[in-house]
């Protein structure tokens, strides 16, 4: 296994795989999943790029530390820069999902020169106004109830539930269970950490929106129709606001189309790939 030691002391592991000397796809990934929610991309597009796909901090096998103040967006995005600086990645492409994709454009809007494209595969937005704040703690908190007192059965229920996971239980049931497999595998506390740092302290995008507009790389934003309306709102908005950006929904789809709809991702990807002659 390789790992990074960061500043903090913080080890963050990491996978360096595909052609050595090709052009670099970096991967990051979403809260319910790992490092393996990109098997697929990395399957394809390791035979034609060099791929590197990392486990975010809180998140095995990277490290899980026990104190709140080792979490937030501004040690994930450090995260990404300080890997990125390690394996002396000058420009590159680099893909998230969630969790993955709101760090992915926070890293753009502090490089924007050094990305030759980014995909944001189902990003949405902290609240805007005090009312959206509001109802976005309250939702923030009951996800930390839900998986607080267990995190196998609380993180079970919750992915279950959720809407954006509909279409996704119902066209692939055993592709489903192996994900979720892999979602309750997580520490507990790490979970925990995550969610009422990283996501409870989300930011508005518009809050952002000349970093945004100053980011010169190729930006496809993809998601599926079945998402959440947070996701739609976000993804469109970043769609006009980005000055190469373009939107791709897949229909059918929820929210995690790089797994639910692998081929299909990897189809929106490659044409981005061959868009920009890397």
């Amino acid at each position: 296994m390789a790992y990074l030691t960061k500043d903090d002391g913080t080890r963050i592991w990491f996978e360096d795989t595909g052609v050595r000397d090709g052009p670099v796809i970096v991967f990051a990934h979403e809260f319910g999943g790992d490092p393996r929610s990109w098997n697929d991309q990395v399957a394809f597009f390791s035979e034609s790029h060099r791929c590197i796909r990392y486990a975010a901090r809180g998140f095995a096998p990277s490290d899980i530390p026990a104190d709140k103040a080792f979490y937030g967006q501004d040690c994930s995005t450090r995260d990404l820069e300080q890997l990125a600086d390690h394996l002396k990645l000058e420009r590159f492409h680099l893909a998230g999902c969630s969790m993955g994709s709101f760090t992915s454009l926070m890293f753009a809007c502090r490089h924007p020169r050094r990305l030759v494209s980014l995909t944001l595969t189902g990003i949405s937005s902290g609240p805007d106004t005090p009312e959206e704040h509001e109802a976005y703690r309250a939702y923030i908190t009951g996800e930390i109830a839900m998986i607080s007192d267990d995190l196998a059965d609380g993180t079970a229920r919750w992915f279950t539930q959720d809407p954006a996971n509909a279409t996704f239980i119902a066209k692939h049931p055993q592709r489903w269970a192996a994900y979720l497999e892999r979602a309750v595998y997580q520490p507990h506390h790490g979970a925990l950490l995550t969610v009422s740092t990283l996501h409870r302290d989300r930011i508005s995008l518009r809050s952002v929106e000349e970093q945004i507009a100053a980011i010169e790389a190729s930006v496809l934003l993809i998601w599926g129709d079945a998402d959440l309306p947070g996701v739609h709102q976000a993804s469109t908005w970043l769609a006009e606001t980005l000055p190469h950006g373009w939107a791709c929904v897949v229909e059918g789809a929820g929210h995690l189309v790089q797994v639910e709809e692998p081929e299909r991702f990897n189809v929106e990807l490659g044409q981005l790939l061959k868009e920009t002659n890397r």
